[in-house]
């Protein structure tokens, strides 16, 4: 369990000053069934989390995954929860980076086209832990379209970058603590819905829950290989694999 209050306080030598205050409370619960692994974890704003429920539901997955198997090798639809694609998002989101732009790192260039079935924000406004009126230089908090049906349209970029890269843009800022320098860095990030209502729609389906092995991407190339440690196989019913 993690929880606190945090202040933000933020001044310069050209007149400015901000100051905000939020909350945060975060839990995290595993459970152990032989082999089988099974967690849970909210985050919010507030405490508002039922730890009972989010118990039961460790306890519940990690009894599934105790029986899990092999998936035959095939191709499926796939659900892919929040949280195991944040994952994926760790491989992704370095390559908005307005410096690695600068620098000519990155491999994406505005215009540049993915399915036109993914829209991605950035957007400090959202009501969720990475809030923030403004950023860490005082740029008032604005949403920073990434991708906009599939096409790129913004990169991240604090002043500093910004100026060196002569871009009129900036407001990405954040700083981990009064003794770090300021430098390039999101809050939240949103996915807009697709075109699918409900996973009934898809049939049967393989609903990934948990995999690891981003740390071992390389986030210049795109490459990645990551291993799936919690799924199910989900039709008419729940197999966990």
């Amino acid at each position: 369990v993690n929880e606190g209050i945090e202040t933000i306080s933020i001044e310069n030598s050209n007149g400015l000053s901000g100051k905000y205050s939020k909350t945060a409370h975060s839990i995290y619960i595993e459970a152990m069934d032989g082999s089988g692994m099974g967690f849970s974890y909210n985050s919010s704003l507030k405490r508002d989390t039922n730890v009972h429920q989010l118990a039961l539901m460790a306890a519940e997955m990690a009894k599934d995954m105790k029986k899990a198997k092999k998936i035959e090798t095939g191709k499926y639809n796939v659900v892919i929860t929040p949280g195991a694609l944040e994952s994926l998002l760790e491989v992704l989101l370095p390559s908005f980076s307005g410096e690695w732009r600068r620098k000519k790192i990155t491999k994406l260039n505005f215009g540049d086209q993915f399915s036109e079935m993914l829209s991605v924000e950035e957007n400090p406004l959202a009501n969720a832990i990475g809030d923030r009126p403004h950023d860490e230089e005082g740029t008032p908090s604005r949403k920073i379209p990434l991708l906009k049906k599939g096409r790129v349209e913004s990169f991240l970029f604090d002043r500093e970058t910004a100026a060196l890269a002569k871009e009129n843009v900036d407001g990405s800022c954040s700083r981990a603590g009064y003794g770090s320098t300021p430098s390039i860095g999101h809050t939240n990030i949103e996915i807009a819905p697709g075109e699918i209502k409900s996973v009934e729609e898809l049939g049967k389906y393989v609903e990934i829950i948990s995999m690891h092995g981003s740390h071992t991407s390389n986030p210049t190339t795109g490459d990645f290989g990551m291993e799936v440690n919690i799924a199910s196989l989900n039709g008419k019913e729940m197999i966990p694999v």
